[in-house]
């Protein structure tokens, strides 16, 4: 087995490797030494979810393309099943110093047979950090009881001392290969070749990904917005959790949402949110022509909002935009900490002008438990970097603290925006998008202040000179303008606005509230904003 370059010839074979165990028990640092062949002992990361790296490898004149996904949360419980899609092989990792991680084997493993069949993955119990020899207390005679029990592989390493590391991972990749788990030539991957003409080729990069699932569908793939003239659509959607109390009878009868006499818990009604789903991705999907720049479903970029994570709206919003003609290729996901059952979602149609690099999530840690996705996208054979943040801000009750808190989350992502730049030595053009939730009983929002002293221009003001448009009638029965595509130009990158409208253009926002024609069709509380760059030559 040997190491190819990122050049060297076309994949033959896709392998998705997880590594699951207790935070701090040396899942980093054993890909960190296995892909980069050097040690760090990492430190808890800012921006947390899962870590992903992709190497190739030679086997038996076959080039194999390994993704390795290490998760950065502290327990089973925090993983959604998206994590363990697709997976070929799983090391099951414990710290010898660490007890506790060595009795908590039974639950990672017992996840992944939750979501995986285990006559379809290759698994190995891996003990970490035994050059600690002083501090050990878990022997290697209960490692080996335990993988018996288990009828698992095992193996003891030591990433600072480099002892069996290559091993690990050479030997779940032989016993994937031998017994044809891996058997079928790549179909998708997470980067798409950059053309469909020229041979797609592995590469040697890492990024940070929350939750990703690709298409396996094969569709016919149809050019996206980047023409000549380099057009980049971007539209920002709060689809309306069911797990809120929403229902059709509410949104179309205009009452106050959180009063349990005038609503139905549509969570508890599959066929009301079953209905509300099915005909928002009718609507976004009225015409798919590619070339009219008019529709929704032309958008590079989709951003949703208080998308609810159960397997079956997954199945819903993918199999109605990942599928068909003009379908996107990849899907995003964010989910808000547990026991939240929202987050976020983003949909990306690739094409020989468009990539995408990296996806990270940002967990803002705090009381408002709201969390953002960071994508990373180059156009124009990589000439161009685009960051895109979407996002879901605390909501505006009548408590000032809630200002300043959303002020302190906006911060966080400007922050992590800047980190990320710092560290990738790139020059974007950053578009921060999503449910912002601006203050409507303080004259000043804070938060719309921080991003414009930070340089961000607000889309819908560069070209309409306000922010008095309307796109949620919120619970309390308010209609404000929540919604938001910011952007800033980098030094040397820019771009011009050049169309952003509530949607659908035709309705005014006179009309839109409280109107049943609206309400029936979009089933929601908020208006898609969309907005249309010229990238600059």
């Amino acid at each position: 087995m040997s190491r190819t370059s990122g050049n060297a010839r076309d994949c033959d074979y896709l392998c998705k490797i997880i590594i699951v165990g207790d935070k701090g028990a040396g899942k980093s640092c054993l890909v960190q030494r296995h892909v980069n062949e050097e040690f760090q002992a990492l430190g808890p990361l800012p921006i947390i979810g899962v870590d992903f790296k992709i190497k190739t490898l030679v086997l038996e004149e076959k080039v194999i393309e390994i993704q390795l996904w290490d998760t950065e949360y502290p327990h089973a419980g925090r993983l959604w099943v998206g994590f363990y899609r697709g997976a070929k092989g799983a090391l099951v990792v414990y710290d010898v110093t660490n007890e506790k991680s060595f009795q908590n084997v039974t639950t990672w493993l017992k996840n992944i047979e939750n979501y995986v069949d285990t006559d379809d993955i290759k698994l190995i119990l891996v003990g970490t950090k035994i050059d600690d020899v002083h501090r050990r207390v878990v022997s290697r005679k209960d490692g080996e009881l335990l993988a018996k029990q288990l009828d698992i592989s095992f193996i003891e390493t030591s990433a600072k001392n480099n002892i069996n590391v290559d091993e690990v991972f050479n030997n779940i990749i032989h016993s994937a290969v031998n017994t044809g788990i891996i058997n079928k030539k790549l179909q998708t991957q997470i980067i798409p070749p950059i053309s469909k003409e020229k041979d797609s080729t592995c590469s040697s990069y890492s990024c940070s990904i929350i939750l990703l699932s690709n298409s396996t569908s094969k569709h016919k793939l149809y050019p996206c917005n980047m023409t000549s003239t380099d057009v980049f659509k971007v539209v920002t959607f709060n689809i309306l959790a069911p797990c809120y109390f929403r229902s059709l009878k509410s949104i179309t009868s205009g009452v106050n949402f959180h009063d349990a006499k005038t609503h139905e818990l549509e969570s508890g009604n599959p066929e009301m949110y079953r209905k509300r789903f099915d005909l928002m991705i009718n609507m976004i999907k009225t015409d798919e022509k590619p070339t009219d720049h008019n529709n929704l479903f032309s958008a590079d970029v989709f951003c949703l909002q208080e998308f609810w994570f159960t397997d079956e709206i997954v199945h819903i919003f993918e199999n109605g935009l990942m599928k068909g003609n003009n379908a996107y290729d990849h899907s995003f996901y964010m989910r808000r900490p547990f026991p939240k059952k929202d987050g976020l979602a983003c949909f990306v149609r690739s094409s020989e002008k468009l990539k995408v690099i990296s996806h990270k999530g940002i967990d803002f840690r705090d009381v408002g438990e709201r969390v953002a996705q960071l994508l990373h996208i180059q156009i124009k054979d990589g000439e161009q970097n685009i960051i895109i943040v979407n996002t879901h801000l605390t909501f505006p009750h009548t408590k000032f603290d809630e200002n300043i808190l959303r002020m302190q989350q906006i911060k966080s992502i400007t922050n992590a925006v800047d980190e990320y730049i710092k560290e990738t030595k790139i020059d974007p053009i950053v578009m921060v998008t999503g449910d912002l939730n601006t203050s409507t009983h303080t004259k000043k929002d804070l938060t719309l202040e921080h991003l414009e002293k930070e340089g961000y221009t607000s889309s819908y003001k560069k070209l309409h000179g306000n922010h008095s448009f309307i796109s949620h009638f919120n619970h309390n029965n308010e209609t404000v303008g929540a919604d938001y595509i910011f952007y800033r130009n980098g030094l040397h990158s820019s771009t011009n606005v050049s169309d952003v409208y509530v949607y659908p253009k035709q309705i005014t926002d006179k009309e839109w509230v409280g109107e049943e024609k609206v309400s029936t069709h979009w089933m929601s509380d908020h208006r898609p904003l969309v907005a249309s760059f010229d990238i600059a030559q």
